[in-house]
């Protein structure tokens, strides 16, 4: 039996198109990323609706728009939750895969004339992923840190102890 990767022309990773080219995706998404992290510290930490920002997905592109902008026709805007900061948005592109997703969807569509109903489907799907996965980013900048939690118990452990009691204080009934 022959081993099929001998046929193949594409011996290593460097060299296989599909790869190279969501590497190119997965920098984008760096770029654009590392593209946040260098902005005004006031930017990155007071929620998005405070700057009238949304996020737009275009063919090769992530980026944040005012809300009163218009960009192309083949863009869309990812529903963002209220209190999501530019960061939210950093960290879950970083750690998911669904901005990267969203990229190579629409350059599928763009590829495609005649795409189905079920692709636009699928790419919603991705969109509220992506949406679903800053929501979480959010969540969890928001959540209050276990070392709180823990000190917050403590508190209303202290304040649930009752009182030493005196044996030989007369209760008066």
């Amino acid at each position: 039996m022959t081993d099929t990767a001998e046929f193949s022309p594409f011996h290593d990773r460097d060299h296989d198109i599909g790869y190279l080219h969501f590497r190119s995706l997965a920098k984008t998404v760096e770029a654009f990323t590392r593209n946040i992290e260098r902005q005004d510290e006031r930017l990155k930490t007071e929620p998005m609706h405070n700057h009238e920002l949304e996020l737009w997905l275009g063919v090769d592109s992530l980026a944040f728009r005012h809300s009163e902008s218009k960009w192309r026709d083949d863009a869309y805007v990812v529903p963002v939750q209220y209190g999501v900061t530019i960061m939210d948005v950093a960290n879950a592109a970083r750690k998911e895969p669904w901005a990267i997703l969203a990229l190579l969807l629409l350059e599928f569509k763009e590829a495609w004339s005649n795409y189905s109903h079920e692709f636009v489907d699928l790419l919603f799907q991705v969109k509220g992923r992506l949406s679903d996965s800053i929501a979480e980013e959010a969540l969890h900048r928001l959540a209050p840190k276990d070392e709180d939690i823990e000190k917050e118990c403590m508190q209303l452990d202290e304040l649930d102890e009752e009182p030493p009691v005196d044996p030989t204080e007369e209760i008066p009934f």
